[in-house]
């Protein structure tokens, strides 16, 4: 998450209105590919984490878990999508730079359409995306991966997210210090990971623990 954080902080520049994207684009352009890969590794690490937690969460979370798997595949197909808006962006650019000053001009109302395009594509991204995480930490709790305590605040800090920076994007109204609300997922899923990282998934897992027996017990009727 934290590499996503850092993609999305070094494009912000071509992401200016109405269509800042057409000055500042074409110079970043190693920059801005770079990145985008990174989107595009970013997306598929949601398909790839839904798949490692799906036999741990679908014992005792087996909708939630089918809730996990189908917003990864959504994110990473909103993903790509978004990720088509920054190379159009970026091509406009490019063609900007290259048109003469009467060019020029034409371009800057197609920059505000095609920026336009980027902005509810990424917000719709965004919507996605916050929806997998609280999917995740949803049947992490319910399967009991982790203490509930941080599966809670990672529902907690979703909720937040949609409040205070992608609801009012739709909603058409706006909230005071739109990032206070957006800091305290990362802050959530960093802790998360950390205690994952240190338990590991099958130590902590009492689903697992619990469904062997059963399944030995299937195998012998057969």
């Amino acid at each position: 998450m934290t590499s996503l954080q850092r993609a999305y902080v070094v494009l912000k520049p071509i992401t200016t209105a109405p269509a800042g994207f057409l000055e500042t684009a074409a110079a970043m352009d190693g920059l801005v590919r770079f990145n985008i890969l990174l989107l595009f590794l970013g997306g598929a690490l949601s398909v790839g984490i839904s798949a490692a937690v799906w036999p741990v969460v679908r014992e005792r979370g087996y909708r939630l878990g089918l809730w996990m798997l189908a917003l990864a595949a959504a994110n990473f197909t909103l993903q790509l999508i978004e990720n088509a808006h920054w190379l159009t962006m970026l091509s406009v650019s490019h063609a900007y730079a290259d048109a003469d000053a009467a060019g020029a001009e034409a371009y800057r109302p197609i920059g505000i359409a095609v920026r336009s395009a980027w902005r509810w594509a990424h917000y719709s991204h965004i919507l996605v995306v916050v929806g997998w995480f609280f999917a995740l930490y949803a049947a992490l709790f319910r399967s009991r991966v982790m203490p509930r305590a941080l599966s809670a605040a990672g529902m907690a800090t979703c909720g937040l997210h949609f409040v205070g920076i992608t609801l009012p994007i739709f909603a058409g109204y706006r909230m005071p210090l739109p990032m206070l609300f957006g800091m305290p997922l990362g802050v959530a899923t960093l802790a998360a990971a950390i205690w994952l990282m240190a338990k590991g998934f099958e130590a902590s897992s009492p689903a697992l623990t619990q469904a062997a027996p059963g399944v030995g017990r299937g195998n012998a009727h057969v």
